[in-house]
């Protein structure tokens, strides 16, 4: 097990040397700091959500994109209804 994570560790480093090799000081810095802001943003973000409960966000998913179908199927409606009375 140790060895695996050992290799893996290894593994992460090339990679992450490879990608970084051909930025400058100045690029490293500004691209950890938009993925760290970045990260805690998302993190953030499903914490809140998480508080809501995972329920609730897939009945207001479900909920939203079915009202807003009916809504959508009412305004063609509403708007075919109006274009022939008026033209």
């Amino acid at each position: 097990m140790i060895r695996w994570i050992e290799s893996y560790c290894v593994t992460a480093v090339d990679v992450v040397n490879e990608t970084l090799s051909g930025l400058t000081p100045t690029e490293i810095i500004i691209l950890t700091t938009v993925s760290l802001i970045s990260y805690f943003f998302v993190v953030d973000t499903l914490k809140e959500w998480w508080k809501i409960g995972p329920k609730i966000l897939v009945f207001r998913f479900i909920t939203k994109t079915f009202l807003r179908n009916k809504v959508q199927q009412e305004n063609e409606k509403l708007y075919k209804s109006i274009y022939e009375k008026y033209l």
